[in-house]
């Protein structure tokens, strides 16, 4: 079970139904479980990362608040288990197994297409598994961020009866984002604090994934459903966007993935809270429309972040030569070609998505 509890309350954070599942979780989705704005968020946000991976009209913006989204959207969801035991099964099925064999795919995929071009080396093959198990983007590709959300959930769950120490993580890690920013690891000839690693990606990922924890043990703050709440809803979204694009044309391009805030951590941050407070704004506004569908993606989540760079990369070779409006359409395109694919995998390989099932 979540951590959602029935309530006798109606409002956008707490609506009284069934415990609704993890974002990427293995529990099975019950119909009265899901919460709409929620999966709404989610799949605003892959669209966002779709569109920042195009490389295109509006990409430096869409990957300025869409990642740190999904680790606030993570935080809110999560909650720790009774006993470390029940923790780490539930981290095997949900998470670890998922990411190993969504890795071993794209490992398979990415050889076919180098022994196809004639690049293919040998040294992949015993560079792969260590790339993986230590967290570098070599290995993990897209699914860095299962890597880095998979060391949050630990400290998540052995500081359970720490609270001061959650706090102190929450501004030492971002400190050591900045003292790393310039550093040089030698590693294996690299530097190391210059290779995309979940490892260190932490330290930009915490203090969002922390305050998604905190957002979610106090649903009591936000306001209740009624039409009323949707003009302050709006006007949340408008000074959200406004905020967030100030931010980013203030702090320019982030990359989390890389460990990179722009020129301020501040701004960073600020950046993508705001952000995604605009996407809450606008998904709890939102009338219900497309249910199924939304669900369906949002119930796929690991997939589209596992393989959505194939279909980016497609549409850079033969279909986008320049950026362009029409861009932020193909993103839609290629976010809708998932699901039929999420609902082949839910039907074939479940277990691909930590054994869920849509409904």
């Amino acid at each position: 079970g979540e951590k959602y509890h029935n309530s006798t309350v109606s409002h956008p954070f707490f609506i009284d139904t069934q415990p609704v599942n993890e974002f990427m979780s293995t529990q099975f989705i019950k119909k009265q479980a899901r919460i709409y704005w929620l999966d709404l968020m989610k799949v605003v946000g892959i669209y966002f990362i779709i569109l920042g991976h195009l490389f295109s009209f509006g990409s430096g913006y869409a990957l300025s608040f869409s990642v740190a989204l999904f680790f606030i959207v993570s935080g809110f969801i999560s909650h720790e288990q009774s006993s470390n035991s029940a923790f780490w099964r539930k981290m095997l099925s949900n998470y670890i197994f998922p990411m190993l064999a969504l890795a071993s795919i794209n490992f398979v995929i990415s050889t076919a297409q180098q022994l196809a071009s004639g690049l293919f080396t040998l040294d992949r093959l015993w560079k792969f598994p260590i790339n993986v198990v230590l967290g570098f983007h070599m290995g993990l590709g897209t699914l860095w961020f299962v890597y880095t959300l998979i060391i949050l959930k630990i400290i998540l769950q052995y500081t359970k009866h720490f609270t001061s120490l959650r706090l102190m993580l929450f501004f030492a890690l971002p400190l050591t984002s900045v003292l790393l920013h310039d550093s040089y690891i030698p590693f294996c000839g690299y530097n190391l604090t210059e290779l995309p690693n979940g490892l260190f990606n932490t330290c930009l990922a915490y203090p969002f994934f922390i305050l998604g924890y905190a957002l979610g043990k106090n649903k009591q703050l936000f306001p209740h459903t009624h039409p009323h709440y949707t003009i302050k809803l709006l006007i949340l979204c408008f000074i959200s966007a406004s905020l967030s694009l100030i931010c980013y044309y203030a702090n320019g391009s982030t990359s989390l993935y890389l460990n990179n805030y722009g020129k301020n951590i501040f701004l960073c941050m600020i950046c993508g809270i705001t952000g995604t407070a605009m996407v809450y704004a606008a998904s709890a506004a939102m009338p219900q429309i497309m249910r199924q569908t939304v669900t369906r993606l949002s119930t796929g989540m690991i997939i589209i972040l596992a393989f959505h760079y194939h279909f980016t990369t497609l549409a850079h070779k033969y279909i986008i030569h320049s950026p362009s409006l029409i861009d932020l359409v193909i993103a839609l395109v290629i976010l809708a070609l998932f699901v039929p694919i999420v609902n082949a995998v839910s039907k074939w390989l479940p277990w691909l998505m930590g054994k869920r099932q849509i409904i």
